[in-house]
Parts: C-alpha cells; sequence; structure tokens
C-alpha cells in the first residue's frame, strides 16, 4: 500500500545566511533563522523553515518586532500538528502579528513597532513561500533570477496598476512606505506560493536593505559562482559599497545537482566583507530633513514609533567584517526556537493612534464637500509633525492639527478608501486604519451624513490600485517562481 502522505525525494540542500547594520544606521533591526525539527518524523511532515524579517519602530522597537516574528512564527509553525504547510504557515504568520500588535499597543516603548517578513519552507522537492511587506525572496533557477514574491509597497502597488515603471519605483522618494506589516492592525493577510526547489536551484530570502542595491544579475553572479557561504557575504558587501542606507540580510538556499557533493561537504569559510569608504550619497528623504535632522529625530521619538523602518545616524559606521553565517543543515540539526519571555514594562495609559469621527465607517454620503474628521490619541505631536491625509484617489490634505477636517470634493459614485498619516521630517512614522465612504443618495437604512454645499475644484485623482492580498499563488516551474 502506497503512504499517502510520502514526499518527493528531497534535493540536498545547504544554507548560509548573514546580517549587517549597513553604513548609516546605528542599530540592526533585521532577524533571521533557519529552524529543523530534531524529530525525523515531523521533519518530514512539516519540512524546514526559513523566515527574515525586517523591523520598524526605532531603537527600542523594531528588533524586538523582528525577533519575535521569527521566533513566533516557528513555535506555532512546528506546534501546529496540520500537515498542509501553507495553511499552518499563514496561521503562524498570523498568530505572530497578533502578538506583535498587543505588544504595540501594552507598552508605550513600543508603540508603532511592526516587521515585515518573509518565509521558505522546504518539504523534500517542496517549496512555499509567504511574505507580508517588503522583503523578499528570489529564485536562481537555469541562468536566470527571478522575484518570487510580490511587495506590499506604495510603489509596487503604483508599478502594478500602471503608473510607475520599475525603474521609476527604483528612485521614488516613498519606495520605502509599505502598504502592510506584521503589528500594524489586529490581522494580516499574507500571500503563499508554492513550487518546487529543484537540483541546481538557489533561492534567496533578503531584506529591502539589499533589494534596494543588488540587481537580479548581481544576484545570479553571487550565487551561480559561489556556494551560499561565500555568496552571502558578497551580496551583503554588494549592498554596503553601494549605499548601505539600510540594515543588510540575506538567506541563501542551494540544492545540489545530480550526483553534487554539497549535502555531506562542510561549507567554506564564509569570506569577509572588506570595509568600504563611506559614501557621501544621501537618499531623497534625507535631504529633505537634513536641515532639521537632529529635531526630526525628537519628534519621531516622542511620536512613538515608525511606520518605516527606523531611524537613521548621523554616523557612518563600516560594515561587521563578518557576517552572522550558518554552515549546511545536514551538518548541524537547528531546534526549534521558543519565544523568550516579554520583558516586565508598564503599559502606558490610553491607547496610541487614530480615532475616526466622521463620516463613518462605510457611510453613504450625498454629493458635495465632506469633512473627514479624526483625533489623535497619544502624546502631543512636535510642531514639526504633519497630518496628512491619502487615499486610493491621492492625497487629500496636509494639515498641522488633528483638530482641522479635511475638506473633499466628491462627486455621486465615487467611492473613498482614505486613512491618516503621521510624518515628521518626510517620513511617515505612524498610519490610522483604512476608513471608506461611498457617494450618493442615503438608502433607507444607511441615515444621511450632513456635508457643506459643493465648492469649485476637484479632490485629486491619481488611482492607486490596492492588491486584494491574502493570495495563494502556484509558483511557475520554468525559471521563474
Amino acid at each position: 500500500m502506497s503512504d499517502e502522505n510520502a514526499q518527493p525525494e528531497p534535493a540536498p540542500f545547504v544554507f548560509a545566511k548573514g546580517t549587517d547594520v549597513g553604513r548609516v544606521r546605528a542599530h540592526n533591526e533585521d532577524f533571521l533563522d533557519a529552524f529543523s525539527p530534531p524529530d525525523p518524523v515531523q521533519r518530514h511532515q512539516k519540512g524546514v523553515l526559513f523566515v527574515v524579517a525586517d523591523g520598524m519602530g526605532g531603537h527600542q522597537a523594531g528588533d524586538v518586532a523582528s525577533q519575535s516574528a521569527v521566533e513566533m512564527i516557528s513555535q506555532q509553525y512546528y506546534a501546529d500538528p496540520d500537515v498542509d504547510v501553507r495553511r499552518s504557515l499563514t496561521l503562524a504568520i498570523k498568530r505572530a502579528n497578533e502578538y506583535i500588535y498587543q505588544e504595540a499597543q501594552r507598552m508605550a516603548t513600543r508603540a508603532g513597532m511592526g516587521t515585515t517578513v518573509v518565509a521558505a519552507v522546504v518539504r523534500g522537492r517542496e517549496l512555499y513561500l509567504a511574505n507580508v511587506g517588503d522583503s523578499r525572496a528570489y529564485m536562481m533557477r537555469q541562468g536566470k533570477v527571478t522575484q518570487a514574491t510580490r511587495d506590499h509597497s506604495f510603489v509596487a502597488e503604483q508599478v502594478r496598476a500602471g503608473l510607475l515603471t520599475a525603474e521609476e519605483a527604483r528612485a521614488h522618494p516613498q519606495r520605502n512606505v509599505i502598504t502592510r506589516a506584521l503589528g500594524s492592525r489586529p490581522d494580516v493577510k499574507v500571500d503563499t506560493y508554492s513550487g518546487e526547489l529543484l537540483p541546481g536551484d538557489a533561492l534567496l530570502l533578503c531584506t529591502d536593505g539589499l533589494s534596494e542595491y543588488v540587481r537580479e544579475e548581481d544576484m545570479l553572479a553571487a550565487m551561480s559562482q559561489y556556494p551560499p557561504s561565500e555568496a552571502v557575504p558578497r551580496l551583503i558587501a554588494m549592498a554596503s559599497d553601494r549605499g548601505g542606507s539600510d540594515n543588510i540580510s540575506a538567506l541563501v538556499v542551494q540544492a545540489a545537482l545530480p550526483g553534487g557533493e554539497a549535502s555531506t561537504m562542510p561549507l567554506m569559510p564564509a569570506a569577509k566583507v572588506t570595509p568600504a569608504t563611506p559614501r557621501r550619497r544621501l537618499l531623497p528623504w534625507m535631504i529633505a530633513g537634513l536641515g532639521g535632522i537632529a529635531l526630526a529625530g525628537i519628534a519621531l521619538i516622542v511620536v512613538g514609533g515608525f511606520f518605516l523602518p527606523g531611524l537613521f545616524s548621523r554616523e557612518t559606521p563600516a560594515p561587521s567584517e563578518t557576517p552572522i553565517l550558518t554552515d549546511a543543515l545536514d551538518a548541524t540539526p537547528l531546534p526549534t526556537a521558543t519565544l523568550a519571555p516579554t520583558e516586565t514594562e508598564t503599559a502606558a495609559a490610553g491607547s496610541v493612534g487614530f480615532t475616526l469621527e466622521s463620516p463613518l465607517d462605510g457611510a453613504r454620503v450625498p454629493s458635495g464637500t465632506i469633512d473627514l474628521r479624526w483625533r489623535w490619541s497619544g502624546p502631543a505631536p512636535d510642531q514639526l509633525v504633519d497630518f496628512v491625509v491619502n487615499s486610493d484617489h491621492g492625497e487629500l490634505c496636509e494639515l498641522e492639527s488633528d483638530t482641522d477636517p479635511c475638506a473633499v470634493v466628491a462627486e455621486e459614485g465615487d467611492d473613498y478608501e482614505w486613512w491618516v498619516e503621521l510624518r515628521a521630517g518626510g517620513l511617515v512614522t505612524r498610519a490610522s486604519e483604512h476608513w471608506s465612504f461611498t457617494v450618493g443618495p442615503p438608502s433607507a437604512e444607511t441615515p444621511a451624513v450632513t456635508v457643506t454645499p459643493a465648492i469649485t475644484g476637484t479632490a485629486s485623482s491619481s488611482v492607486l490600485s490596492l492588491e486584494d492580498g491574502g493570495d495563494t499563488t502556484r509558483l511557475e516551474a520554468a525559471g521563474c517562481l
């Protein structure tokens, strides 16, 4: 009788992982790890797990969010007896999101913390991927490297909507604004993908600190010519040499070709990353905040966290000489980590964030000028901080106080999804939930919302096409996952 749970014969593989603080940040908020259960039966059923996370929220919270995500995902994934990898991995990521969100609400020092995540499970020859945010997975197959996951970011949504080209997105001043992250809301949508890891393939998981500077052709050169233990530090060095404006993390998994010895031979010693001369190149958002960098930093701390990854420093430290590397998986099984107990802190009195006043979420309102109103709960923002009302129709208002309404001229038939961003020095430091309203005559069940008479002028018409998310995507087999 055949075994219904039998898995395809696995392609032997090795992996290496590394992380570096970069040239601008003073603190590393990335975290990555690999996990393999010591029980061979569980390993056969659940596979080997790789996770990379990019934390947000500054020195006191970003690293907590990323490490918590990686360790919680591992703990929850292997504790779940379900052998459906996509379902189990999605549930584990959602549980990690709940934990991070609750910690951010409970502690003032962690308000606004969050993290992106990209995860991979290799079970036999089966490959499963999941991601939230802009940390990526790339697949190298048959002489080609292809991005295997879709970013949840402002510029990625613009590219998919045909409003930006890929090249324009690379230099866009809002390229670091993400639209989905763990910890920003009570629930999160997780994209999942499935395919195979074939002999000769190589998988790269990385944070945006690497993908912003290293092109696919450079990834191909590194992963096709060197084993993971050498490819990882080379990739990190490339990103550092070309700017290193963010923390840089990479994890490479390489499947051996038939007859290869990669599964039994130990990896070569890690190549050292040679420190390069610091560059004076400034990113657009750094230029915008240069005149008041110190005051902007104080404003960000007062607000209580970042929606974009962390603060930058005046110092430009050289990268670590040797990124953290892990030897062949077959040589040293990796036990599943358990989440460390949360440190004891006093919760801040009251919640921090935005409260909707009008119109009610999902309301139907008559055409004319609609006043969008909300309130900020938490420490009083610094005078350098602005409230920006954004929407799927484009940016609507920029205000200095939450007491000022945002007046929007809307026509019958319009649908709006809108939210409020807190910006300091050009950075989005916190964002509200997304709310919506429809313009049209009130129905019998929906009371009308009072609006002021229409005025001359129109609202911004640039449309941002947002991904529905929560997809399960089949990875293509020929050269492109």
